[in-house]
């Protein structure tokens, strides 16, 4: 694995490993659409070694492996964002 990462992951991994040990990834998944940045942030730490593997296996190449799997935590992350920002704007419409 990409050392550089394995570095990137650590941080989110070590905030995200009291909530993955006791959160399915079902509720995650309810917790992330109700915008819950932290449960986006677990999910990602629970699945972001065997997303780099995959995506390793597809590219060939250990640093677009692991660009390609911060890019989809950080895609996750705006999206949750954006869907949060649009249930509160259509609340005061």
């Amino acid at each position: 694995m990409s050392a550089a990462f394995a570095r990137a992951g650590s941080a989110a991994a070590s905030s995200a490993d009291a909530a993955a040990k006791t959160s399915s990834d079902e509720t995650l998944i309810r917790r992330i659409a109700g915008g819950d940045q932290l449960a986006m942030r677990t999910l990602f730490a629970r699945h972001r070694v065997p997303l780099y593997r995959w995506l390793l296996r597809i590219v060939r190449d250990e640093t677009l492996a692991a660009v390609l799997a911060l890019t989809a935590n950080g895609v996750g992350s705006l999206a949750i964002t954006e869907m949060v920002h649009n249930k509160k704007s259509a609340g005061k419409c």
